[in-house]
């Protein structure tokens, strides 16, 4: 039977066999104990302690990959999940969710400092312009 994640395109196939190899392995990076890993989920440390002898639900084993820090949608391959927010591939500082709001509101001061350099640029050219013009009507005067 297929799980309900495995229809979503969002979501890399690949990903449960590449990155989750064992719910055991998967607590341990969350540092959970068994209990703490059978209350996330949601189940009782019985039926937690027979998942860890057998073949756990898949969506079991991508739960606490994602708990353990793992992006399982394309795109995102090489990002973590941490406490404070989402690590890009190659850095070691998080992106907090506030720094991701803040993305939008950056662009518009951008894209409003560059109308205003833009608008200088203007007023620099036209006293450029006023400068030359200036100079040529003080040369008429001059010359008459």
């Amino acid at each position: 039977m297929t799980q309900k994640h495995d229809k979503h395109p969002w979501f890399r196939e690949s990903y449960l066999a590449d990155n989750l190899s064992s719910l055991g392995t998967l607590q341990h990076r969350c540092w959970m104990s068994s209990q703490e890993a059978a209350e996330f989920l949601g189940v009782t440390l019985r039926t937690y302690r027979r998942w860890l002898k057998g073949k756990p639900p898949a969506w079991a084993r991508l739960l606490l990959a994602i708990r353990a820090g793992y992006v399982p949608w394309d795109g995102w391959q090489g990002w973590q999940i941490v406490n404070e927010g989402i690590v890009p591939p190659g850095y070691r500082d998080p992106v907090t969710p506030g720094q991701i709001m803040a993305v939008p509101y950056r662009l518009q001061q951008l894209a409003e400092l560059k109308r205003q350099i833009r608008q200088f640029a203007e007023l620099d050219d036209q006293a450029e312009f006023n400068q030359q013009v200036l100079a040529r009507h003080l040369r008429k005067e001059r010359d008459q």
